[in-house]
């Protein structure tokens, strides 16, 4: 795998939908359900690496990750651009733990920086 997550403009939409549902959700079964419909979005790009990430991105929000999973998650969400396409935080994030040198930058094809 070349590292490249080929997703669909109608699935980003769909990915987008359902964080804004998961921060506006009250119950956990609201969570839950949205928790699959991601699932189900992300399974149906890459289903066998997407599947875990997720679970990882919900452990990272409620705290449960120590410092180098932390890094190790959002290095690969540098690495295929999809820190860039979720909500704000995740993006300062990243480029902050870039700035202080515990990520690196993305590289092209051509072994170029992204950033």
């Amino acid at each position: 795998m070349n590292g490249t997550m080929n997703i669909t403009r109608r699935q980003l939409e769909a990915l987008h939908q359902v964080e804004r549902d998961m921060a506006s959700a009250t119950t956990v079964s609201e969570l839950s359900k949205d928790r699959q419909i991601m699932h189900a979005i992300l399974n149906s790009v890459d289903p066998q690496r997407h599947m875990s990430r997720i679970d990882l991105i919900i452990a990272f929000e409620q705290g449960d990750l120590d410092d180098d999973a932390v890094i190790e998650l959002f290095q690969s969400l540098i690495d295929d651009g999809t820190v860039w396409h979720l909500q704000g935080s995740y993006g300062r994030m990243a480029r902050s733990l870039i700035e202080s040198g515990y990520c690196h930058p993305a590289r092209d094809s051509q072994g170029s920086d992204q950033s």
